[in-house]
């Protein structure tokens, strides 16, 4: 912005001066702000009421279908074990049903798991620290569907690593902390979404029994060997293949699974396991029992010396001879499980299944809720009149509020000489006095409106139209529906519509109540006249919420218009701004020149006076 510096010659105020004659410009500017602020306030009321007549649109695009007006019931003897949602298309007549079961989900308490040094359990609590020494460790999860999902576990994991796992392959897992438990559930009720966790190795099942996953029904099929005496009560650490053999031999060839190995005499049992382990053969020695154990793999000897076959006989696993028989290892870690299990009903002597307690049949959505114990509740279908009466009555309200509106709009008093507020004249008022200025202003901008105008005689004619059924005159009166009298009705309710017997309605509850009479005797009557009114209003307002110029479709109102009115006006004030901005220019500039004039006047008369002496 520029500097100007005035006055300083003729003594004048121009500053002031100037702000004064270009005050009368200004003032349109705040007139065209005024007339913005009521554009938009115009467009906010047009979109209120677009809304409104929007939400009967769409309702009576429902009711010009007979769907609208078959609706049924169905009565549940006993609601405490089934509920019942009735579609239109239900079939009416009385049905019989049993709950025989509820559906479950899949429900795993592992149980307390304890650290080898006794301190307590935490997410940050290694498998290593529950006893468990595995690496690479394969855990199966099976789903009730059938559907496998193989997790990995090792000694480094943590609980809250198993967590993890666990939740990615499908199922609910949390450890509870508290308790110092592992929680898993099925994700869904039913027995497809049912789960068990098991394992095909010993490292497997031991994993299953640290974590405190183990039932009763984790259970591992292994083979073991002859007894053998020297192996009861051994030290493993220090017995030697000669203490148990007799022999000593300096280089034993065995097949482990078909590969090769060497052995020596002096090597310790638990030297030999592991290396059995090593090459794929997981074995172990029970020194209660004085047997080897074998998990997987294979032991054969290479049969070309003799030494081989008399030490695997020493140990019991001389497979030749027969002495390896079957054993189950049961890995009972103390969890309990609860299996998913199907919803099963019997309706009509039909038995279903759902891996939800909900069911849909012929047009019913059952919902068991308890199990019958055997007797049966009954199920009762028909037309449901109130239902019928209810959405005829929600239509019926709808209308009347919307054509209030628009009668309240319509009519509003005048605002004259109501502005909307600049923020000057906002700071003398109180809050209160400005929000009663601006809505005597906001409730006045549709009066007299045309747009107004054509929707309420639209919807008001179609309202009044005679219809015929079933090759008879009907109006709504015929159904005890009309609207109040003139010089009862309240101001801008005068085309409201009320229904006789309606026990909401002061104004004529106390009258015989035409209509549910009409619905329960001739319901399709009723129906055919209500679709035909419903058709024609939505036909109408269809017409009028055409795309045009003006108007985008869908709407019932000049939106186009109403937001180029608007947008316009931003052009207007931009302009006037300008302009008022060239005015105030051209008087600095006038007022400048007076100042150069005057300047060099007042040197002329210096130069002067000091020529004569004066």
């Amino acid at each position: 912005m520029a500097i100007r510096i005035s006055g300083l010659n003729s003594g004048m105020d121009t500053e002031a001066m100037v702000q004064e004659l270009v005050k009368a410009y200004s003032t349109k500017t705040e007139t065209l702000k005024k007339d913005q602020t009521k554009a938009e306030w115009k467009q906010d009321a047009y979109k209120a009421l677009n809304t409104k007549v929007k939400s009967l649109y769409t309702k009576l695009g429902n009711l010009q279908y007979s769907t609208a007006y078959s609706k049924k019931t169905t009565n549940v003897s006993d609601t405490s074990k089934v509920s019942v949602i009735t579609s239109d298309n239900a079939v009416s007549g009385t049905q019989t049903i049993e709950v025989n079961k509820l559906a479950k989900s899949g429900y795993l308490t592992g149980a307390e798991l304890k650290r080898t040094d006794g301190k307590a359990v935490a997410a940050d609590t290694k498998l290593s620290d529950l006893g468990f020494t595995g690496e690479n460790t394969e855990v199966k999860l099976t789903r009730g569907d059938g559907k496998e999902v193989a997790l990995t576990f090792g000694k480094d994991d943590k609980i809250s690593d198993v967590v993890n796992k666990l939740s990615s392959s499908g199922v609910n897992a949390n450890f509870d902390s508290a308790t110092g438990r592992l929680f898993i559930s099925s994700k869904d009720s039913g027995a497809a979404n049912d789960f068990t966790l098991s394992a095909s190795t010993l490292d497997g099942n031991k994993a299953l029994q640290a974590l405190g996953l183990s039932t009763d029904k984790n259970t591992y099929d292994f083979t073991q060997g002859a007894e053998r005496a020297k192996l009861k009560g051994a030290d493993t650490s220090q017995l030697t293949l000669k203490d148990i053999s007799g022999k000593g031999f300096g280089n034993l060839e065995l097949k482990l699974n078909g590969k090769a190995v060497s052995f020596r005499s002096d090597m310790t049992v638990d030297d030999f396991l592991s290396t059995l382990k090593d090459n794929g053969v997981d074995a172990a020695v029970n020194t209660e029992t004085g047997r080897m154990e074998i998990y997987s793999g294979s032991i054969t000897y290479s049969g070309g010396g003799s030494t081989g076959k008399p030490v695997l006989d020493s140990l019991g696993i001389l497979e030749e001879d027969g002495q390896l028989s079957a054993a189950t290892k049961s890995f009972d870690s103390g969890a309990t499980k609860i299996d998913g299990e199907d919803a099963e009903i019997v309706l009509n002597n039909a038995t279903f299944k759902s891996a939800t307690n909900n069911f849909n049949i012929n047009g019913l959505t059952i919902t068991a809720k308890d199990l019958t114990n055997g007797k049966a509740v009954s199920l009762s279908t028909d037309t449901d009149y109130d239902g019928i009466y209810d959405t005829i009555k929600g239509f019926i309200k709808e209308y009347s509020d919307l054509i209030n509106e628009m009668d309240k709009l319509y009519n509003a008093p005048s605002a004259k000489g109501y502005e909307p507020l600049t923020a000057e004249e906002k700071e003398a008022l109180t809050e209160e006095e400005v929000e009663k200025w601006e809505e005597k202003i906001k409730d006045s901008l549709l009066r007299r409106d045309s747009t107004v105008s054509q929707l309420s005689s639209i919807m008001k004619n179609v309202m009044s139209s005679v219809y015929k059924v079933n090759g008879k005159d009907m109006t709504l009166s015929n159904f005890g529906i009309g609207t109040a009298g003139y010089f009862t009705a309240a101001d801008n309710e005068k085309n409201a519509y009320h229904i006789d017997g309606d026990p909401d309605d002061e104004a004529t509850s106390a009258n015989a109540d035409k209509l549910k009479a009409a619905i329960a005797s001739n319901p399709k009557e009723v129906a055919s006249f209500f679709q035909q009114l419903a058709g024609s209003m939505y036909e109408k307002l269809r017409n009028v919420s055409a795309s045009s110029s003006t108007r985008s479709f869908g709407f019932f109102y000049d939106d186009k218009k109403v937001k180029k009115d608007y947008e316009d006006y931003e052009d207007k004030i931009s302009d006037w701004e300008d302009y008022v901005s060239k005015i105030e220019d051209k008087y600095y500039k006038q007022f400048s020149a007076m100042e150069t004039a005057m300047s060099k006047l007042n040197s002329q008369q210096t130069y002067m006076q000091n020529m004569f002496g004066m």
